[in-house]
């Protein structure tokens, strides 16, 4: 800080839903720092708050230390990961397999399926398989679920109910229920 400058701090990078530290790793404890703009910030008068924009954007440093004035810019880009199922909430009418797929899949992308939302018991071998068949009998009902994971490491998750039942099918919002096979029962609304 040799007089009124405006420089720019190295880009940051990080997931939407998160934060990232951004400003001065050292600095003047006798200086102000005011960042703006003032909002998904921590404190905007810290040297390096946190910072959790919903998008990419830059964050402007003004340090004043009684003598000059500085003004410093900081580019954070924010990464999304998509996740959604293709498939809709499902009925089968009967026993039997139904396919679970990634809608939108993307090759830079790891996807792990599983029916605990601990993501303990994976169900695809290989982590970029986009979908997965699932069999289940009359009766049971499951609920699976969807990690997907992008090149810069951010996770988002989706999931999806399926009902297996022979007889009488109630559906709750029939804009997201498909049945699969024919019915022998009633479907009540």
């Amino acid at each position: 800080m040799g007089g009124i400058g405006n420089d720019t701090l190295s880009p940051v990078t990080m997931c939407r839903g998160e934060s990232v530290q951004i400003g001065l790793n050292n600095g003047s404890s006798t200086a102000s720092y005011w960042w703006t703009p003032n909002h998904h910030i921590s404190d905007n008068t810290e040297m390096a708050p946190y910072v959790y924009p919903d998008t990419s954007m830059y964050y402007t440093l003004i340090v004043d230390n009684g003598v000059c004035v500085d003004t410093l810019s900081q580019y954070v880009e924010v990464f999304g990961a998509e996740s959604q199922i293709g498939t809709q909430d499902s009925v089968l009418c009967h026993s039997g397999t139904i396919r679970l797929f990634a809608k939108n899949a993307d090759s830079n992308y790891q996807y792990v399926w599983a029916s605990s939302l601990s993501f303990s018991d994976t169900l695809n071998d290989n982590i970029h398989d986009t979908d997965i068949n699932v069999y289940l009998h009359v009766g049971e009902t499951s609920k699976y679920y969807l990690l997907s994971i992008n090149d810069h490491g951010c996770k988002a998750v989706d999931s999806i109910l399926v009902i297996a039942d022979s007889t009488t099918i109630a559906i709750k919002d029939t804009s997201l229920t498909t049945c699969y096979g024919t019915c022998d029962g009633k479907v009540n609304f």
